[in-house]
């Protein structure tokens, strides 16, 4: 099974898939570099945050992750439908 992790600076995004076995080592050098981490998956949500004092705060949702099916070959919205006649 694979992860996928992304990570913003101002002008980009960048993505970078794992596999189940780095996982926990890519997580934690994460947390050193960053400070605030959202976690999401098919049944939850969790928003880890680090102070400055090194604290960790976990924040948990019970809401599961909504992934709307996507219609690769949908029809274009034309102002004159494709495939019908004009009449004059």
């Amino acid at each position: 099974m694979f992860y996928q992790l992304e990570s913003f600076t101002r002008e980009q995004a960048f993505h970078r898939n794992v596999e189940s076995d780095e996982l926990t080592d890519v997580l934690i050098e994460a947390a050193s570099e960053y400070k605030q981490l959202h976690i999401f998956t098919k049944a939850k949500e969790r928003l880890v945050r680090i102070s400055k004092k090194g604290k960790i705060h976990v924040t948990e949702k019970g809401t599961a992750l909504q992934v709307k099916p996507r219609k690769h070959n949908k029809a274009k919205e034309h102002l004159l439908p494709e495939g019908k006649p004009v009449d004059s």
